[in-house]
Formats: structure tokens, sequence, C-alpha cells
């Protein structure tokens, strides 16, 4: 071994599997099983030689504890750090295996099969290999196994004399079968991805020698018929011999906590001849059984025992199942089991194990999964691309979780069936996972992969329609996203329909958020059980102190970069608290998206991304648990499940933000889907300050409420009149005698028509001399410079990163505010030290994050807010913003929302939120904006940082000669507008046909001097010096639009010239980049040419997306 500790380590484990092992190795005289767990003799294969070279004959030198994998054990190649970011490999960011391998790897050892066993049936059970496994006894080649999902069961009756034997295995996991993308470059299903789990090559689980006499039972199904209190038996039994067998079969089925407790049983004689043989039998149960949902997860245990003859000879078996008794159906739009209506709150599961990289196998490592989901108030779990072992099934028949498994696959190309070899593997791998785990009562749901294209294609259907014919206890889709409606499926898992989405945190229509509002109209047209995809995505900041818990393996690259990064910025001091009031945050925008799901009638269920974070495509901290599902102290259990639950109270309120002038309205729902109904129950109301202090109460009932549904309660009124200070107020919503209850914040602000700028304060939008001479004059300046004028700045929005910034370049990347909530500027301003509601019209504003980035997505609610964040990266590092924004951890810049400055003999006070504009309309706005002003009168305002005017000249530096503007509103009257790289050719080097002409009109043409890219849905023209050319007649006039952009976050900067005139320097086209403008008249050098000539000087090279070209007197 590599290291001494590692192998004392596994030594302490394989003696422990040994110890615990129901029948010991060393037991030679008992027929049964014998534990192969321990040390095995290893080699690795990198060169594929070891068959050819017949390695099963030799003797293998090196040495490995089996369960366990080549990584665990130092085996592979060593990395020691961060993978290299190249998006055209796919690669992002994630943990790292210190130890890597991917090929063939050797397994062998000496067996001993015991006198006892003469005779036998003996097979080799391995229960979860990586991947594909090959086994030979003393050379004799056995078999080849490939499953992801069950386990690898090798029949070796035939060589298996008693006596000595070497047993190899060659463990090969190469991707041999592509079940991921199969024209993108992600590996991203999760059964293999080093995303999450890691590619690992070995043997987990249960690895044992089992036998049984010649006539065995092979199989059991469990069918259970609710309705006629019985249980229907497919018994598959196996006669080896060449003769009829003379059986009695005993069923008997005991309740599972209580083996003792006999229901009922049954005996059954039959014959059975040579071969495979079905036996179907009914057993019924005297009295109406305990049925299995998530309140009551009652198991019974069904025994078989089995006993024949066959010439003289006795022959005996037993297999034993658990199993629940439920009727799972849909009625509708809805879910039924029992007969009752269901609601799916679910949590995806991305196999993510950071000390393994592999998941556990035994049954107190998943009821530790298991019950920390439920905690939350979950009652369901998706497997995202890949099967879990048994042991998570069991865990979830006994905590009552309703499972959705999948097939290992995920290829959002789609065209599955066009890989033969992948259409074969995944057929047979959906049957085998309905084989062997179908008796579970937890497992409900099949889907057929994750995101495979339209989900529309014949063999999927095919699949479904076997599945359903099969096995009628699940229910089963097409595919995990996206919604196509004259599929077979039983229900659907999606992000949205053709009528909009139902994930995203936002209003479609971009207006203000509110609680009066769901996703009714999206699923109105759906005709079965509608389930959210994925829902979720908030990023938050790391916590860089959970480095050291990364013990196994698997190495916390990414969070050591995020350290470094910090410490270059001066912000490691603030990692905290940005981790926590991103974290609050995200809280917050999960609780309004859970509610905005259990707010829709129709709605059947939600799968969250996630409550877990997702360690890999570009580390995604979406959690509120980290990657060991430990909680990140952000919120407790018991409050999470007062928004997430069997039974939610709910509000809908039109707005969040009132004026004392107002009437606070809203109306009272209540989600229930408990046991029973609720009845003569009192439904409270009541509005409270945050100190406690009750200012109104009221309640409606007695009433019952009905479960399985989303009930109407009443409506609250409550007049404002009486507020006459800004602050935030309570609504709490609580069921009398229950533990269920919620509450929503709210901010009332007084009215006043006063916008008047006090006296001996000058507020201006520009940066210059005049400002300077005022501040050099002892002046109070309030500087609100408006979005997009400064080139110092990048773009900012309410909403924190999708996912992350790595893999979703095309957004703003900002993750929310700071702020000191006590600081005497806010004094007037109600807020807690991170974002919430109120914050949105400052941060946000109405204009949507452009869909067509996302054609096949449908809307993509993303947007661009009002304002901009400011850089403050070459600020003297004492300098605190009053207002700041947290920057995505990849970049990790000191953002400033508000700041103040001594400059000169005055004082200085800047803004980037908008707090200008329309504030008849904008309550926030203006309450902020009076705050300032306020403060800006004390004698509380005195700047503590002094910076020179010259210094405020570049941290103010406009965009020199750019021209910042959107794309233009009449861009049908273009006479050239080209979509760069859209083109059908995948030539890397520029060529007429490489773009998507949107319009060419007679006269004008262009060319370009450049490469040709894609990343994701995004085509452009690059190099390190783009030039384009346009042709147009000596006597045009007009503007030339050109839209540049960051699009993977390189950094770029780049120097324009435009017709031989030095513009100046481009740098700021970050998220989803600007549209520059340039004025064409006809005094241009070459009169029938443009040239614009773009020369990136830091970052990446240049990147270009679209060029228009707009006459100045478009023909009507």
């Amino acid at each position: 071994m590599k290291n001494r500790k590692r192998f004392l380590k596994h030594l302490i484990i394989c003696l422990a599997l040994i110890l615990t092992n129901v029948v010991s190795i060393y037991a030679e005289d008992t027929v049964g099983s014998i534990s192969l767990a321990g040390e095995w003799k290893f080699r690795l294969d990198p060169n594929a030689v070891g068959i050819k070279s017949k390695w099963y004959n030799q003797n293998l030198a090196d040495k490995i504890f089996l369960p366990g994998s080549t990584d665990e054990q130092g085996y592979g190649k060593k990395n020691t750090g961060p993978i290299e970011f190249d998006p055209g490999k796919g690669n992002y960011n994630r943990l790292i295996r210190e130890y890597e391998y991917v090929g063939p790897a050797w397994y062998q050892r000496q067996i001993e099969i015991p006198p006892l066993w003469a005779g036998k049936r003996i097979t080799v059970f391995l229960e979860r290999c990586h991947w594909e496994t090959s086994l030979w006894l003393d050379g004799q080649f056995i078999g080849t196994q490939n499953s992801l999902s069950v386990p690898h069961i090798y029949d070796i009756s035939q060589s298996a004399n008693p006596g000595k034997h070497t047993l190899t295995i060659c463990v090969d996991n190469t991707l041999k079968i592509n079940i991921c993308h199969h024209i993108a470059k992600w590996r991203w299903t999760h059964a293999v991805t080093d995303e999450t789990q890691t590619n690992w090559n070995g043997i987990v689980g249960k690895i044992e020698l089992n036998a049984t006499d010649l006539l065995f039972v092979k199989s059991l199904k469990i069918y259970p018929e609710v309705y006629r209190q019985r249980v229907k038996v497919l018994t598959t039994v196996e006669n080896t011999t060449d003769k009829d067998a003379n059986a009695v079969l005993l069923f008997e089925i005991n309740e599972n906590f209580d083996l003792n407790k006999n229901i009922t049983q049954l005996n059954k004689k039959t014959v059975i001849p040579p071969g495979t043989s079905d036996i179907t039998t009914f057993i019924s149960f005297p009295a109406e059984p305990n049925l299995w949902d998530e309140f009551n997860p009652f198991l019974y245990k069904l025994r078989i025992s089995l006993t024949g003859t066959v010439d003289g000879s006795d022959f005996y078996d037993k297999k034993a199942d658990t199993f629940g008794i439920r009727l799972l159906g849909v009625k509708g739009h809805k879910f039924t089991l029992n007969g009752r209506n269901i609601y799916l709150r679910g949590n995806v599961d991305c196999c993510i194990f950071p000390l393994t990289g592999y998941p556990p196998m035994n049954i107190d490592g998943w009821l530790k999964v298991i019950r920390t989901i439920k905690s939350y108030g979950m009652n369901h779990i998706r497997f995202h691309s890949w099967c879990p072992p048994e042991a998570a099934f069991m865990a979830a028949d006994n905590e009552g979780m309703i499972l959705q498994i999948e097939a290992p696959l995920w290829d959002g190309d789609g065209q599955i069936a066009l890989l033969p070899k992948r259409a074969k593997f995944i057929q047979k791998e959906v049957r085998r996972i309905i084989d062997i785990y179908g008796n579970h009562p937890s497992f409900c749901l099949l889907s057929m992969g994750n995101e495979l294209g339209t989900g529309n294609e014949q063999y999927l259907k095919e699949l479904v329609a076997y599945c359903q014919k099969e096995d009628p206890r699940h229910l089963y889709t097409c595919t995990t996203a996206p919604y196509t409606e004259d599929r077979n499926d039983d229900y659907y898992v999606a992000g949205g329909t053709p009528k909009g989405d139902a994930y995203g945190f936002y209003r479609q229509d971009g207006s203000m958020p509110t609680t009066d509002f769901d996703y009714r109209q999206v699923v109105e047209n759906v005709n079965r059980p509608f389930v959210v995809h994925e829902m979720g995505h908030p990023e938050m900041f790391p916590d860089i102190r959970e480095i050291s818990k990364y013990t196994g393996n698997l190495k916390p690259y990414p969070f050591i970069e995020y350290r470094k990064s910090l410490e270059e910025h001066g912000l490691l001091s603030q990692a905290e608290n940005f981790r926590r009031s991103t974290g609050a945050f995200t809280v917050l925008l999960y609780k309004r998206l859970i509610e905005l799901n259990l707010l829709t009638p129709n709605m059947a269920g939600f799968q969250l991304l996630g409550l877990q974070d997702f360690p890999g495509q570009g580390v995604a901290l979406v959690g509120i648990l980290d990657a060991f599902l430990d909680s990140k102290q952000l919120i407790a259990p018991a409050h999470w499940r007062q928004f997430c639950n069997s039974t939610v109270p709910l509000l809908r309120m039109k707005k969040s933000e009132w004026c004392n002038n107002e009437t606070l309205d809203g109306q009272i729902e209540v989600y229930h889907y408990g046991r029973a109904d609720l009845q003569n129950v009192n439904v409270v109301w009541k509005v409270s300050k945050v100190d406690g202090t009750q200012l109104k109460t009221g309640k409606f009932g007695p009433i019952n409420i009905a479960t399985g549904e989303l009930s109407r309660i009443g409506r609250l009124h409550f007049p404002l009149k009486d507020i006459n200070k800004a602050q935030k107020l309570l609504i709490t919503v609580s069921i009398d005698g229950t533990v269920f209850k919620n509450s929503w914040p709210i901010w009332v602000y007084p009215v006043s028509t006063d916008m008047s700028i006090p006296k001996g304060i000058t507020v201006t939008a520009v940066w210059n001399d005049e400002v300077k001479s005022i501040l050099n004059k002892g002046g109070k300046v309030l500087f609100l410079p408006p979005k997009s004028t400064l080139s110092n700045a990048i773009s900012s929005h309410f909403y924190p990163v999708y996912w992350n910034y790595l893999l979703f370049s095309v957004q703003p990347r900002t993750m929310g505010i700071i702020c000191n909530p006590q600081h005497p500027a806010l004094a007037e301003f109600p807020t807690e030290f991170h974002t919430n509601w109120q914050w949105y019209d400052l941060l946000q504003g109405y204009s949507h994050f452009p869909t067509k980035l996302f054609p096949n997505w449908g809307p993509y609610d993303l947007y661009q807010g009002y304002s901009d964040a400011i850089i403050l990266n070459d600020a003297p590092k004492n300098l605190k913003p009053i207002v700041s924004f947290i920057d995505d951890v990849d970049y990790n810049y000191r953002l400033a929302a508000i700041f103040e400055l001594k400059v000169g003999a005055g004082k200085l006070l800047v803004s980037s939120l908008d707090i200008q504009n329309n504030l008849d309309e904008r309550p926030a706005a203006k309450q902020l904006r009076k705050s300032l002003l306020q403060y800006m009168l004390s004698k509380k305002f005195n700047p503590g940082v002094n910076m020179q005017p010259e210094q405020l000249d570049k941290l103010f530096c406009t965009s020199f000669n750019l021209d910042f503007v959107g794309v233009p509103n009449d861009v049908n009257n273009a006479v050239l507008n080209i979509l760069a790289g859209a083109g059908e050719t995948t030539a890397a080097n520029w060529q007429p046909d490489a773009d998507k002409v949107v319009k060419k009109q007679s006269g004008f043409d262009y060319s370009v001097e450049a490469n040709v890219g894609k990343i994701w849905f995004k085509q452009f023209w690059t190099g390190k010096n783009v030039v384009i050319k346009v042709h147009c007649p000596e006597d045009f006039t007009g503007t030339f639009y050109v839209h540049y952009e960051d699009i993977d976050r390189q950094g770029r900067v780049a120097d324009i010239s435009f017709n031989g005139k030095d513009i100046g320097p481009l740098s700021r086209y970050d998220g989803n980049g600007i549209w520059l403008k340039f004025p064409v008249n006809n005094k241009r050098p070459v009169t029938d040419k443009l040239v614009l000539d773009t020369r990136s000087t830091a970052g990446s090279d240049v990147v270009i997306t679209q060029i228009i070209l707009m006459p100045a007197n478009p023909k009507k």
C-alpha cells in the first residue's frame, strides 16, 4: 500500500465487515453465505492488456481491500490541483479525486468451497460494481455483467467443487456505453459522473458466496390488492435437476416490526418441472390490513419456505421480503395513494457522498439521508439519473418516503435509440430495476432518465408501455423533463409547459413579486399529474470552514481557490458574513417558491434542487445543507416545515410594500394533504411588530378543512393609517390546536409628498468639475450615477446567481446585498443585514433578461435590474460601504451600492441604486432616498475615508466615447442584421455561411476576420483581434449596433476603433453583454465601407454575437 494510514483504515473497516457478517468466512461447514470482504490481490490495467495477457491465470502482486474503491486506497493518477476550466470540454469546476483511475482493474483472491456445499447451486454476489465486471474461476471464464443499478450475480456451480479456488474479477469503469450527452461534451449522468459520486472503480456493499439447493426460490413479486384485502404473490422457482419435483410452498405473513405476530399463512402443494416455473398464489388477510403511506409506513414480511423431493432426495430453500399494502394511482391532476390525494414535496438526490465518492450501502447510512430530508417536511426523493442500492429502498420503506427512481441516462440531445448499445442497455436496466426493487412500497415512480431531448421518441414510449404492462405497482414517465403532452406517461415532471415556466422565482410579466400568484395557467391544460422539475437553484456564498470536512478521496480544491481569491481581494474576513447574508436570502427565496407551488390547485408536487449543495458543474452552492447533508445553520427544520409540510397556511397578497394610507388586504388559504380532514378548527391571523407587539388579530372558524386539496378560508383586512413610521410588520396565520403556522413580512411606509432636496445638499447624476468644486468648498453631494454610465461597474439584480456563474455566465453575477442595518444612513429605511423583498424594486426593476438566449428552455426568468454595482477593487481597503453587493465567489470583487467618502473639505455619498426616478410609484426607493438625505443633514454624516478627486475621476470614469444602448426597437427596419456563428457550417474560421443572416438588404454586405465559437446556446465571432467590415452605399447614414459579450466570464477588456478612429477601452461586457452603437455619416474615410476593429487587451479573446445596421430614415 502507498499509505500506511490508509492501509490501517481499510484494514479496520474490513475486519469489522468480516466480524459482523452473519456467517464467518471461516465457518466452512455452514451452508448459506460466506463473506468475501477483506484483502484481495490487485493490479491496475491502464493499457487494457490483462485479458490478452491472461492475468486471470496469474498471481496479482498488489493488495486492496473490498468492499471499496481504487480511489480510496490510493491507486491511480494523483491529482494535486483544481480542474482546468474548459467549457468546450465540459469542464467547469468540481471536487477533485485525489487518486483517479479509469480503466480495467483486476481483483483476485482464494476462496474455499465447504464440503457441505457439494452438489449445491453456488453464486458470487457483488452488490454494487462500477461498472462492467468479468469473472473467472480458476482461469475459466464465467461471464460479464454491466448493470449500474442492481447486483452482479454469477453462477459458478459447474466449476466450484469443494476445495480451494482462485476467483478473479476484472472491473472496468471505462464508459463503454454512452449514457450521457452524445453531441455535447457533458458526462453528467449521476450514475457515472465525476461531478458528484465520481466514476469510481471497485465493488461495494455485500460481496459473498451463496449456496442453495438445486431446487430454489429464484424470486418473488408481491402485488397488493387493497380492495380485496389480499396480495398476489408471483413466485419464480428454479428446478436445476432433470426431473419433476414434488414440492410444498409455505407462505407466512408477519408484521415486519414484530415477526412473532403472525397474520396469516398458506400451504400450497405443486409439481415443479425442470427449469423455471412461475407460481401465482393469492393470500388473503383475515382482517383489513394496515396500509402504507407517509404517515403510517406499515410493513409486512412475507416468508416463503420451499420443500421438495426429487427421486428421494430432499431439497429445501427459503426466501423473505418486506412489503407494504398500498394502492398508487392517478385521478385527474392528482396522484392518489390508498384513495387519498397526495402531493409530492420532493428533493433531488444527485448521488453526492464526498467522503467516499459512492453511496452508502447500509440501512443506517440511508436512514440518516432520508430522515434528514424528511425533517424538512419532504415526503419524496427523486434519484437523478441513477438508482440507489437496496438499503435506500429499505430505509425509505421504514420512513414512508416516496421515491422516484431513474434509469442511468441523461442526454439532453435526445435521440436515445440512435445509439443501439445504449438503447439495449437502458431497456435491460429498466427491467432489472423493476425486477429487483419492485416489492418496495417506497418505489412509486420510475423515469427513463433525465432531460431526454423532448422525451417524445418512440423508443421511450415503448419502454414506458412495457413497464406499465409488466408492473402496474409503479407509475412511469418517458423522461424527467421536458413536457410534451402526447406521450403515454402516467405523470409529467417538467419546468413548465408551452404556456409558461413553473420553476422560477419570478413573475413572467416582470412585475413586482407578490404572494398572490401561482402557476395554474401554466398547468391548466395538463391532463395528468404535473410535478415541477428541479425547482430552485439560488446560489449562496461558500463556507470556507467546510474545507476541513473533506477527509476522504475527494478534495475541495474549489473551496481552496475561493479562499485564495478572497484573501487576494481582502474579503476573507467578510466571507462568513457573506455566507450568512446570501444564506438568509436563499431561505426567503425557497419559501416564496415553495408557496407558489402549494398555491397552485392543479399541481401534483415539486422536486427541489435542492436541499443539499451540488459540488460539481461549476459548484452550485444551492442548499441549506452542505454536501455532507449537514445543516448550514440557516434555518431550523421546524421553521422550514412552516412552509413545507403536509399542512401549510398560505396568504395571498398583491404586494409586500404598503403605504399608511392603504388597507392591508389578503386572502388566507390552507394547503392540506394530511392523513385526514381537520375538523372544527379555528384559523387565526394576527399582525404584529417585529418586537412582538400585536396590532390586529382575527379568526375564521370553527371550520372543517378537507385533506387532499387547497382550501380558501377568508380575507383579512387591516387599515394601516396608524402606522406613522416606516417599519416592517409580520403577518402570522396559524391553525389552533395544531403545530401548523406560517408568517410573512410586509413593509409599511408613511405617505410623503415632500420630494424637495434639503438646503446644503447637491444631488447630481454626473461627476464633473462642478461637483468637484462643490466638494472642494466643503459641500455635501449625493451622487446618483444612472445605470450603465460607469465603466468601473457591473450589472446587478435582485436575485442571486442561478446555479453558478461558471456554468451560466449569461446572467448578472451579484448575489444580493449586505449591510449594517444599524448604520445611521439606514435609520429610516427598515432592513435586515441581508436582501429581503423590500429591496426588490431598488435592485431589480422590471426589465426581462432576453429569453432568446435559451430558445429551447422557454421563458428564462433572469433579469437585469435598475442598478449597477460599483467596483471598489482599487479604492482604499478601509472603505466599507454602507450597502455592499456580494459578488460571485469566482470573482470576489469589492462591490458597492451605497458608500460615503470625504473629498477635500466636502462629504460625498454615492448610491448606484435608483432613488431618483418614478418615486411616486416606488415607495421603498422614496423611503431610502429620504433616509439618506436625513442622514446627510445630521452630524452623524462624517465619512472616515478620504479620496482625492483624481482618484474619483478613475472610479467614476464614464465609458469614454462608447455609447451603451439596448437593441433598437425598430429592428425590423434594419438593412443588415447578422447573428454571429449561428449558421449551418461548423468550421472554426469565419466564412459567409457561418452566420445566420436575419436580414441583408440589397447593396449591403459584410465580412469578418475572426474565428467562430459556440458555448451553450450562444454562437459568436472571437479572436485576439476581430475586424468587421460592412459594405454600404456611399451616401448611407445611420447607426451601427454591435453586441459584445463576455460569455464565459473571462474578464474581457478590449480597445475599439471605428473607421480608423480610436474610440476607447471596453471594460465591461460581463453577464449578458452590452450593445454599443456607432454613428454612421457620409464623412467617413472610406465612403462605401465601415470598419470596426476590436483588440483584446485583457481576459480572453474578443466575443461579438450580433451586428445590426440601421438607416437614419427607415422606409415606412
